[in-house]
């Protein structure tokens, strides 16, 4: 019998500088493009991108609030 192992799939960061955040991962060779940013006036709130299996969610501090 073997048994069932957990699978890692999601990691989701809250930042409160959105900007850095996003070129850290950029700079880190994940491939976020614009396309997958939630932007309004205020700014960057939200970034996901799918890496093989596994989601990167990146929230401001400011929706991860909400």
């Amino acid at each position: 019998m073997s048994a069932a192992r957990p699978q890692f799939d999601q990691v989701n960061i809250v930042s409160s500088d959105m900007e850095a955040s996003l070129a850290f991962y950029r700079r880190l060779g994940v491939n976020l493009p614009e396309a997958n940013v939630w932007r309004t006036a205020s700014g960057a709130h939200h970034a996901s991108v799918r890496e093989g299996d596994a989601d990167l969610d990146i929230d401001s501090a400011r929706f991860a609030a909400t």
